[in-house]
């Protein structure tokens, strides 16, 4: 009913302290489905490649797939057409709307500085974990296997990818205790400063070993530096611009991964064996931690808005 809807709406804007809980949610969610997606597609991929050849095997997939999707948007009529928002209708849906809409979102982002600089950071920090899936991929294929080891190398990088999409789907776990414990503002450095020192060791010892282990740490630190960043830009941003500041937001997420592997396909070897580019990540994540320490130094309690430790630092 229309009393129980606004009965919740007020509940939730009761508890404006638990931000970080609820943007841990699909960070956690989004991998977990990932790899169990993915899990369930190379075990398909072999048990029907034996059996039917790669072309047939590889087109399973691909309606396997369509399928999963078909299910999501079966999922998503659930939700009414205005249980969204917008509670009233304003701009049209043209383009020059929209893009009108996303540069006043934009003002208003660069306005609110602790939002701005959350999805900076996490830009930049995504650059590095572009560049990385483009090295592991290029390591696996052409350096710790050769060219007639081509199911060996789907194996070890499925082995990878499988224990980073792991180590994201913890961040939840990772960061509701250290924001409650150091705040949001020392979590970011602490995480950004851990993603230096795990690229220390295949930096020093490059093998698939080291790369297994650095993978399930850089996945779990990635997501919750990610993560971070939601809360910030969710606590930090009014209702009237949070959805095209989100879209933002997504954009320079997703963006930092694409240049991130665009420099490392210009500048890494063939084979991905460079020890200097895994020094050259560990001086950027040291880099990005430095320039955000300086930037958010000036009021570093507002970083902990929408956190129960905004919450208790208020009560005292």
């Amino acid at each position: 009913s229309t009393l129980d809807r606004s009965s919740a709406a007020s509940d939730v804007y009761k508890r404006q302290d638990e931000y970080v809980e609820a943007v841990s949610l699909m960070p956690m969610l989004g991998p977990i489905a990932a790899v169990a997606g993915g899990g369930a597609a190379a075990i398909a991929r072999i048990t029907v490649g034996n059996a039917w050849g790669a072309n047939q095997a590889d087109g399973f997939l691909f309606c396997l797939a369509a399928v999963c999707f078909a299910g999501a948007v079966w999922l998503a009529l659930g939700i009414g057409r205005k249980e969204l928002g917008p509670t009233q209708a304003k701009l049209g849906p043209g383009a020059r709307s929209v893009l009108s809409g996303l540069v006043d979102a934009g003002k208003n982002l660069w306005q609110t500085r602790p939002a701005f600089w959350a999805i900076a950071t996490v830009f930049f920090a995504r650059m590095c974990w572009g560049a990385l899936i483009v090295t592991v991929v290029l390591l696996y294929r052409h350096h710790f296997h050769d060219s007639t080891q081509e199911a060996a190398a789907m194996v070890d990088m499925a082995a990878w990818f499988g224990l980073a999409g792991f180590g994201f789907a913890l961040c939840g776990v990772l960061v509701t205790p250290a924001s409650r414990s150091f705040g949001i503002r020392k979590t970011v450095i602490g995480l950004l400063l851990a993603s230096a020192l795990t690229l220390v060791l295949p930096a020093a010892w490059l093998s698939p070993i080291s790369l297994l282990f650095s993978g399930l740490l850089i996945g779990l630190l990635a997501q919750s530096i990610k993560a971070c960043g939601d809360t910030i830009v969710q606590a930090h941003t009014t209702d009237r611009y949070r959805g095209r500041v989100m879209v933002i937001y997504d954009i320079f997420n997703n963006l930092g991964i694409v240049v991130g592997a665009l420099i490392a396909g210009f500048t890494l070897p063939a084979d991905g064996a460079s020890t200097a580019a895994y020094w050259a990540m560990i001086c950027w994540f040291l880099v990005v931690a430095a320039i955000f320490t300086v930037v958010s130094a000036k009021s570093p309690e507002t970083y902990d808005r929408g956190t129960t430790r905004s919450q208790s630092s208020r009560s005292l």
